[in-house]
């Protein structure tokens, strides 16, 4: 569902988004540290969500830092990439390759697949629910 809001602020508000994600991501682009506090709060909820399928057995992460940066990599990437207008010019529906694309990372990083199915389809109907696709 993380990756759903993250998508949504993007479409609501890409002049803020690219302002904060423009020409630099990182504490380098913070000018306090409350600043870089801010900054990582999401990326720290990222990473209890990726401890939490480790310790429920659902992915198999050697170093959880990284596997955020793959999962945050993407979700960003999906992002930039709805904005510049890709999807839409070449015909493809950005939530089902956001989906697909999230699936693979949860495959890829050891979860059952039926598991996965489950898990998508749950987080799209919530993401609906909330007005967020």
């Amino acid at each position: 569902l993380q990756a759903w809001y993250y998508r949504r602020f993007a479409l609501d508000e890409p002049h803020l988004y690219r302002a904060m994600f423009g020409g630099e991501i990182g504490t380098g682009a913070h000018e306090t540290p409350e600043d870089v506090e801010a900054a990582l709060a999401t990326f720290v909820l990222l990473l209890d969500r990726i401890e939490r399928c480790d310790r429920a057995g659902r992915w198999q992460v050697d170093d959880v830092a990284l596997a955020g940066e793959v999962c945050w990599a993407m979700v960003h990437g999906f992002a930039g990439i709805e904005l510049s207008g890709f999807f839409e010019d070449a015909g493809r529906d950005p939530r089902a390759a956001m989906s697909d694309a999230m699936r693979r990372i949860a495959l890829g990083f050891g979860d059952d697949p039926a598991a996965v199915t489950e898990s998508t389809d749950r987080a799209r109907r919530r993401a609906a629910r909330a007005e967020l696709l």
